[in-house]
């Protein structure tokens, strides 16, 4: 199987709210990089954050928050802080607390969403 397969089918099957079957081809391709790859590379973190979309979509905050997490983990481990991805990571769980209406972590991980220089300003207006 191809690895554009496996990101464009469940992609399309998520459209169609297959999620059990998106679910089971993200499975798939998380599988796969994780085997060719290692658990630890930013290829294996975008399968995460496919997964994590999935759960966050079908309101299952907790699974969501989860993936985002491990997401995150290597994300950080491997580039650091600044990264962009991580970045992308900080605003899903921002806005992933905010429609829990949790607040006081949703602004935590918007604020770290942001840029080190508008992060800095922005903690000056408040």
């Amino acid at each position: 199987m191809s690895p554009s397969c496996t990101t464009t089918w469940p992609l399309s099957n998520k459209l169609l709210k297959k999620y059990d079957v998106a679910e089971g081809y993200y499975v798939l391709a998380l599988a796969m990089r994780e085997d060719t790859l290692g658990s630890n590379y930013p290829d294996v973190a975008a399968s995460f954050n496919r997964s994590a979309v999935l759960y966050h979509t079908q309101k299952q905050y907790f699974a969501a928050e989860l993936i985002y997490n491990l997401e995150l983990k290597i994300y950080l481990s491997m580039l650091g802080d600044d990264e962009l991805g991580a970045a992308s990571i900080f605003n899903s769980l921002g806005v992933l607390y905010q429609v829990q209406e949790e607040y006081e972590d949703d602004e935590y991980s918007l604020q770290r969403a942001l840029p080190h220089g508008k992060r800095r300003s922005a903690q000056s207006i408040s």
